[in-house]
């Protein structure tokens, strides 16, 4: 969260999300699953001249590496169940503590990085995620336990989404809690905001 304390204006939260989420879904779409998602995968380059900027205040990022790949295993559809419950609690989907991780667990992840970067907070409490030490595999009761909490808790989309439907909509479609209904990269990449960001990008061109 210490960059998006840098990133205290909404409008380069805004930029940085439009930014980061394509990058992530075509990731997701391409590659094997990443397990592991968080802000702190994302490096991001501002290129601004110094004239158009005064000096401390935020930066919109013109160019975003993903970095940080420690966790990236191969998937396939009938791969083995996970045996371990990996990555940053607040960014893990709901399935994962119960060892059913899958593309569409990082397409979770990426509506986390999402709400982050729009709300300036996570979706769920901090105090769902009370496991401790040696509590993180799968079978443990504290992972069912926090995967019954999940369960149980309604995600709300205060007064920063207000002006942001569309956004609001795909981001809710990333953070299903149902695995089977929530999107796929492929269906995410199609989205009508997605789409109109890149219209827009186009445009600029």
């Amino acid at each position: 969260m210490h960059f998006l304390r840098r990133l205290d204006s909404f409008g380069a939260r805004l930029d940085l999300v439009k930014v980061l989420s394509n990058p992530l879904l075509v990731l997701v779409q391409q590659l094997s699953i990443r397990r592991g998602l968080s802000p702190r995968s994302g490096k991001s380059s501002p290129k601004q001249k110094k004239k158009d900027k005064e000096p401390g205040s935020p930066q919109s990022p013109k160019m975003l590496k993903l970095i940080d790949f420690d966790f990236t295993e191969e998937w396939e559809p009938n791969s083995p169940r996970s045996k371990a419950v990996v990555g940053t609690d607040g960014y893990i989907a709901p399935e994962a503590y119960l060892g059913d991780v899958c593309p569409k667990s990082d397409i979770f992840s990426t509506g986390v990085v999402l709400y982050v970067l729009i709300a300036g907070r996570f979706p769920y409490d901090d105090d769902i995620f009370d496991d401790g030490p040696n509590e993180n595999y799968v079978g443990s009761p504290k992972m069912k336990e926090i995967y019954d909490k999940l369960a149980k808790y309604k995600v709300r989309y205060g007064r920063a989404w207000d002006q942001l439907p569309e956004c609001r909509e795909f981001c809710k479609r990333l953070l299903e809690f149902d695995m089977d209904k929530r999107c796929d990269a492929t269906e995410a990449l199609h989205h009508p905001w997605i789409l109109a960001g890149d219209a827009a990008d186009a445009k600029k061109k």
